[in-house]
């Protein structure tokens, strides 16, 4: 989690820089308004295997 712990009262910590130049991306195609940044993120990990080009692939 970044941007602070959800729970009340709020208390935000500043976000990353990859995480807010994402936000500032989410803005700048309007998903968010300026007024509505987002200031915090939480971000699931997937523990999904890793694929290469020589990993087999199945079709059909």
């Amino acid at each position: 989690m970044w941007g602070g712990e959800v729970k009340s009262p709020f208390e935000s910590t500043p976000l990353p820089q990859w995480l807010m130049q994402i936000c500032q991306t989410l803005v700048g195609v309007g998903v968010f308004g300026e007024e509505k940044r987002p200031n915090h993120a939480l971000i699931n990990a997937l523990n999904l295997p890793v694929t290469t080009s020589q990993s087999p692939r199945v079709h059909g």
